[in-house]
Formats: C-alpha cells, structure tokens, sequence
C-alpha cells in the first residue's frame, strides 16, 4: 500500500491518537469517566483502540479508509541536487 497520509492529517492523527489512548485508559481505570458497567468498559476500549489506529496510521503513513475512499493528503518530499558546488545556492535545482 504506497503512503497517503501527509500533512495536517498525519499531525491530527498523530496528536489525536495518544489522547484518545490516555482518555480511553483513564476512563477504564476510573479516573475520568468512571465506568460501573460492561458497556462502559467497552466505550473506553474502542476510544483506546481508535487512539491507536490514528497513531499507527499517522506515524507509517498509510490508511486502509483513505485509500477505500481515494483520498491521498500524502505529497512526494522535494529532493534538492546541488548542481554546481555546495558554496553556490544558485546553483541547486530542484527534482522530483
């Protein structure tokens, strides 16, 4: 699967995930929202399993929903060649 998480996505993904893992946990530990019931613990657990999804997605880039939906935020990084010499800006072209 070629990379199609970039940009602004992957920064939500990336700081969205670890707080929805430390809320998801917090509340299945009772710190936050305390959960009495099964159905409690359950929420909690698919909050932590989100966080997890959007962290993992974030940090290699790749997304199973993006690509079923054809989206692509992920754009090529541009790789700078310096032409002439090292002391010479002017001299550097761009290549993609």
């Amino acid at each position: 699967m070629q990379k199609n998480v970039g940009g602004p996505d992957r920064v939500a993904r990336l700081v969205l995930g670890p707080v929805l893992v430390a809320l998801g946990a917090a509340s299945y530990l009772g710190y936050v929202f305390p959960v009495d019931d099964a159905a409690g613990r359950t929420v909690a657990g698919v909050v932590v399993l989100s966080g997890l999804v959007f962290l993992a997605t974030g940090a290699i880039q790749r997304c199973a929903f993006n690509r079923l939906t054809g989206t692509n935020t992920y754009e090529e990084p541009t790789r700078w060649i310096r032409a002439a010499s090292m002391l010479d800006p002017s001299a550097a072209v761009s290549t993609t």
